[in-house]
């Protein structure tokens, strides 16, 4: 018993010590800019740009609200058109980092009618998504919460792939 919890208290002091409350230099001038007027400069961001803020300004505490994760008000606006959904595609591809993959799936989740067909993307998101294994304070305490979310939303994709496929014929 003292040993798990000697554990936990090891890992909830690694994980509090890996990024939490670091944001880029980037996302806190972001940050910095009042709500309103942060989401039409986001809005006017190329994908690159509105990438990099959505992934990296949940690190940033000045993003977070008292209710909402910075993420959680960006994701809607992530998207402005179909050619974005192959830069996501192509980012989720590459990313090893199961948060950021959790991120970019929740993003194509939300832009489901932009996936029409699209069924390259809903098989790598299923992919990654089964692979995942959570963070590490999430396998000290044994919640998956994160990685059903991600493997909910990826057979959502899938589904939703399908289904506008067959609708199209």
């Amino acid at each position: 018993m003292l040993r798990r919890l000697s554990t936990l208290v090891v890992g909830i002091v690694a994980y509090s010590s890996i990024g939490c409350g670091s944001g880029t230099t980037e996302a806190k001038a972001f940050c910095s800019v009042d709500k309103r007027e942060r989401l039409e400069l986001f809005r006017s961001y190329p994908i690159e740009k509105r990438y990099e803020l959505f992934v990296n300004a949940d690190n940033e505490p000045s993003c977070n609200d008292d209710s909402l994760a910075a993420g959680s008000y960006l994701i809607d606006d992530i998207v402005a058109k179909d050619s974005d959904i192959d830069f996501l595609y192509r980012k989720l591809e590459e990313s090893t980092d199961e948060i950021v993959q959790q991120d970019i799936i929740w993003a194509l989740y939300k832009n489901q009618n932009r996936l029409i067909g699209k069924t390259d993307i809903a098989k790598l998101a299923i992919e990654k998504s089964a692979a995942m294994k959570g963070t590490l304070l999430d396998r000290i305490i044994g919640s998956t919460i994160a990685v059903d979310h991600a493997r909910k939303w990826a057979y959502e994709i899938e589904s939703a792939a399908n289904s506008n496929k067959q609708d199209k014929s």
